[in-house]
């Protein structure tokens, strides 16, 4: 039987959705984004993502250092107002540094905020497009870690647009909060259902304020979150 040929245009458009599709979905950390799929397989079971070990190696990547720096000026931890006592706020993760009292240190697929009394560590799991839209996603898990002589380790499990300029700040979508105590970890989903763009042309100017242990409890300032009118919602 002799080989079919086919028209190179007609290759073409059997070979560019293929290319389209990997593109959409990068894993750089398989234990991690495993484990998650593991907590909330209700959420993950009705998506066109990653769901087996020999799958998450198909897409394994390495993030750029160009990511790690966009994720750390850019994306602000807003999703972790009202959930724990998180001590250090600020507009995004870079503002969240206080001078002589924290610093920050790059991974490979993240960065740690040593705090006083707290330690923020965030790791990107994935680039993908979680709700075939067409849009990509990251997909964060983001851990703190109090230093008292109780530790507690919350973990928040993020999906956050990522920003379309050099200047955008996003938000992130809570998914998940792991809490551990004493060896004794709880998982809960949050069903939330929409992703959050800010509108790029009313980006809000936050003041940095610190809190501390003891002194009074978390509240959102007035201008850290845009008004509905300032925002996008679309759904998961």
């Amino acid at each position: 039987m002799s080989p079919i040929r086919l028209h190179p245009v007609l290759a073409l458009c059997l070979v560019v959705p293929l290319l389209t599709a990997c593109a959409q979905t990068q894993i750089f950390d398989s234990q991690s984004y495993l484990a998650l799929c593991a907590e909330i397989p209700q959420s993950i079971v009705k998506r066109d993502i990653p769901k087996t070990k020999e799958e998450t190696q198909s897409y394994a990547a390495t993030v750029s250092a160009k990511t790690n720096s966009q994720i750390f000026r850019q994306l602000s931890p807003s999703f972790m107002e009202g959930q724990t006592k998180v001590y250090y706020i600020g507009e995004t993760f870079e503002k969240t540094l206080q001078p002589r009292r924290s610093t920050v240190r790059m991974h490979a697929n993240g960065f740690t905020i040593e705090h006083i009394s707290q330690r923020v560590r965030l790791t990107l799991l994935g680039i993908l497009d979680w709700n075939q839209d067409g849009d990509k996603e990251w997909l964060l898990a983001c851990e703190t870690q109090s230093k008292t002589k109780k530790p507690r380790t919350t973990t928040f499990y993020v999906i956050a647009p990522i920003p379309e300029t050099s200047t955008e700040i996003v938000d992130g979508t809570l998914i998940a909060i792991k809490d551990c105590l004493a060896g004794v970890c709880t998982t809960r989903p949050t069903n939330n259902e929409t992703v959050i763009r800010r509108d790029k042309e009313s980006i809000p100017k936050t003041a940095m304020q610190e809190f501390r242990p003891g002194e009074q409890e978390i509240t959102t300032p007035e201008s850290t979150l845009p008004s509905q009118s300032e925002i996008r919602e679309r759904p998961l």
